[in-house]
């Protein structure tokens, strides 16, 4: 089969086992792998899916018969093959599947200009869902306090920043955002440091800001208002004690969206509102089951997932509800990543730092926001790649 695929002109290799493919999967994209189905039945192909949703499978097996066997749930199947596969067998089923990901890549085209579009609703949608919060981050843009916002990544900590720069009185001038995470080099802060003064300083994950510039800012504090972020209460604990306690003048705590279950409803049809008005279409709603696969996710990813996933729906909803099958598979209730879920501990934590890290610009963003130095999550990196077994042949277009 691997000389096949070489001859139709694509890069391929064969790999033993699921673990090797997951980590080569890890550095690089392929499009589609052929597995061996009687290995694949015995060493953990399922795992290796739910590992890889987006790769497409060629099942191959000596025997046609056993093909018959797979198992319905694995919707990656998308083609059958009797080893050895025969070259026109193996070229229609790749054929597809550069086909599908064409078609992905045009829906994700799509997605992407919805969502600049998307960017400028106003941002405060949603958080004015929140009890107090909206009340008190007003009332304290009126004034020249500090303040500190907590909240996991997604819950709109940086959209209420700008709804509070708006309504300041500094709003004249400009709102500028320095990651801390990624600062190096004082030459850029400096000009960042200047370039707010009269307007706001917005500090991303305020508690990585290097411990050579915090002297700094504190001797700077007096011409600057700043609103800082981080991820939890520990999320300061970098600082120097009185940076720390002039940063949180005033406190403001963001709740992730699995604590907001009472609101969930709504604020999915406020997103679907959006997403309507964006894509010019009049999608009325959602369908029950829809609904409550809305309400079952734990949404690691907070309210910007939600308005990702409600997005993406909208756009694949053909009549007026958006049904269950739109939001798949992001929403897909068999997903073990959530808590509570059927996994150990160890699988929850590496997945954990294996999907922050894809989330992340860099090793050291990540490593803040997992509260750990970036040489132990490198090493923890290293530790992740070991996955779950199986024998694929991965495969890729020139």
């Amino acid at each position: 089969m691997l000389a096949s695929l070489l001859d139709l002109g694509h890069e391929a290799f064969g790999i033993e086992d699921c673990r090797k493919a997951s980590a080569e999967l890890e550095d690089s994209h392929w499009d589609a792998a052929a597995v061996d189905w009687d290995a694949g039945k015995a060493i953990g192909l399922n795992a290796f899916l739910k590992r890889w949703p987006r790769i497409r499978i060629i099942l191959v097996a000596e025997d046609g018969n056993h093909l018959q066997d797979s198992p319905p749930c694995l919707e990656q199947v998308f083609s059958h093959a009797v080893d050895p596969a025969r070259p026109i067998t193996l070229w229609h089923a790749l054929s597809w599947a550069e086909s599908a990901r064409n078609t992905e890549a045009r829906l994700a085209e799509l997605e992407a200009r919805a969502t600049a579009e998307f960017s400028d609703i106003p941002p405060t949608i949603g958080i004015a869902l929140m009890p107090g919060v909206m009340e008190i981050a007003l009332a304290a843009a009126s004034t020249e306090a500090n303040i500190l916002l907590i909240g996991e990544a997604g819950t709109g900590k940086d959209a209420l920043a700008r709804a509070i720069h708006r309504s300041s009185r500094r709003s004249e001038g400009a709102l500028i955002t320095i990651s801390c995470p990624s600062l190096d080099g004082s030459t850029k802060w400096q000009s960042m440091i200047a370039a707010s003064i009269g307007g706001t300083l917005l500090l991303r994950l305020a508690g990585a800001l290097p411990i050579e510039l915090q002297g700094d800012l504190l001797d700077q504090l007096g011409s600057l208002r700043i609103i800082s972020t981080v991820e939890n209460d520990s999320g300061t604990a970098g600082l120097l004690p009185e940076l720390r306690r002039r940063l949180n003048t005033i406190c403001l705590t963001l709740p992730p969206l699995r604590e907001r279950t009472s609101s969930l409803e709504e604020l999915a049809m406020v997103q679907l509102d959006l997403a309507n008005a964006t894509l010019g279409k009049k999608v009325t709603g959602f369908s029950p089951a829809a609904l409550e696969a809305i309400r079952r996710y734990g949404w690691p990813g907070n309210l910007r997932e939600l308005r990702a996933v409600i997005l993406r729906a909208a756009i694949l909803a053909t009549a007026e509800r958006i049904e269950a099958r739109h939001l798949a598979p992001i929403l897909d209730s068999s997903d073990p990543f959530r808590i509570g879920g059927p996994v150990t501990l160890q699988w929850l934590k590496n997945e954990h730092i294996r999907r922050v890290i894809r989330a992340t610009r860099s090793l050291r963003e990540a490593a803040v926001v997992l509260g750990v130095d970036p040489a132990t999550l490198y090493r923890k990196r290293q530790q992740t790649k070991k996955g779950p077994g199986g024998r694929p042949s991965l495969v890729k277009k020139h």
